[in-house]
């Protein structure tokens, strides 16, 4: 249930029911703002979110993965009903409002090298995540410091208790 340009590799419109495929690398602008689902987890290999991909979109949690390196602005624009972010490593540029007007949002979990990284201070940045600061951004400790002086514009608390260097335990079959 999605349109998409397999030359181009990018999902261009999606339903609410919609999967995205494994194979798409970029999010075109508004290719997934109908999707209504609660958890997303979006395909090792894409590579950019474009403008206002989930604008409005229903959904409550988003897995970024670590090949993502740019999330364009306004990507979740309005995304009212987001509680959990997840951001990859691979996070290299966030743009301006990507966030705006998602205030319900408890926790981001973030893998972003701070020092590699663009985020664009948009107009609405008191208008994204929780008031005073309730929203929790979870970094990894040895970077709390960057976080909390390079992007303390935005209106979260930065906690540093990421862990580092832990590569994911996949399940592994006994060999007899």
């Amino acid at each position: 249930y999605a349109l998409s340009n397999r030359q181009t590799k990018t999902l261009i419109a999606s339903t609410r029911k919609s999967e995205i495929p494994d194979w798409i690398e970029t999010i075109g602008p508004r290719g997934a703002n109908n999707v209504y689902r609660e958890t997303i987890t979006l395909p090792d290999g894409l590579k950019s979110i474009g403008q206002y991909a989930f604008w409005y979109a229903k959904i409550t949690e988003i897995r970024i993965p670590n090949s993502v390196e740019t999330i364009s602005s306004y990507v979740f624009q309005g995304c009212s009903s987001l509680l959990t972010v997840y951001i990859g490593k691979g996070v290299k540029s966030i743009g301006r409002d990507a966030f705006e007007y998602c205030r319900n949002i408890l926790d981001i979990y973030c893998e972003a090298d701070p020092e590699h990284l663009a985020w664009s201070h948009g107009n609405y940045e008191n208008q994204a995540f929780m008031a005073d600061g309730k929203t929790l951004m979870h970094v990894r400790a040895e970077d709390l410091e960057t976080w909390q002086t390079k992007f303390d514009f935005l209106n979260v608390t930065f906690v540093g208790d990421l862990a580092t260097g832990i590569e994911p335990i996949y399940d592994m079959k006994t060999i007899d």
